[in-house]
């Protein structure tokens, strides 16, 4: 019988999901253990997965958005002299040469300046599309500098949202 016994691996709470990977690569699961040491239930892979997803969801969604918000910027082909009066800090100017040099604000704030938002001559209001956007960001800076509790489920509602409009306007063509 020994020949079939295996050592089961316990995580607490407390563990990363980093820590806790190797041992599910290993064993295919892992012992949940209380502050004690004695064990209150079992963590399976889909346990792990959903864990996982809780935790990179937003950064996946914001992924995507910026880069259709890029694919948009891209189509004004904007100078590197009009991309950079889109910049808030004078001290970042400078180093904004191209699209992907821009902070998400900093292409709310194109967007907002009228004659640019007439060069992409989008079939949207510009108004409600920039709110949007300013939306979407204020999720990305909570997410960016990981607020202490993570996001609310409304906040990643805002990405699953600005991304399902963006994917549309993509896909009729828009940009």
């Amino acid at each position: 019988m020994a020949d079939f016994a295996t050592t089961a691996q316990a995580v607490t709470c407390n563990t990363s999901i980093f820590d806790a990977f190797p041992i599910f690569a290993q064993h295919g699961y892992a012992l949940l253990a209380d502050e004690a040491g004695s064990v209150v239930g079992i963590i399976t892979p889909s346990d792990l997965t959903e864990v996982y997803l809780l935790l990179a969801e937003p950064f996946l969604l914001l992924e995507e958005i910026e880069k259709l918000v890029r694919v948009l910027v891209g189509k004004g082909e904007f100078t590197v002299e009009e991309l950079r009066k889109c910049c808030h800090p004078e001290s970042r100017c400078a180093k904004v040469n191209r699209v992907d040099d821009m902070t998400f604000g900093e292409y709310v704030s194109l967007f907002e300046h009228v004659p640019y938002w007439e060069r992409l001559q989008l079939p949207l209001d510009r108004v409600v599309f920039c709110d949007t956007l300013r939306e979407a960001c204020s999720v990305r800076n909570a997410v960016m500098h990981f607020r202490p509790g993570g996001i609310r489920p409304s906040e990643l509602k805002t990405l699953q949202r600005v991304l399902k409009f963006l994917k549309k306007l993509r896909g009729m063509g828009v940009f």
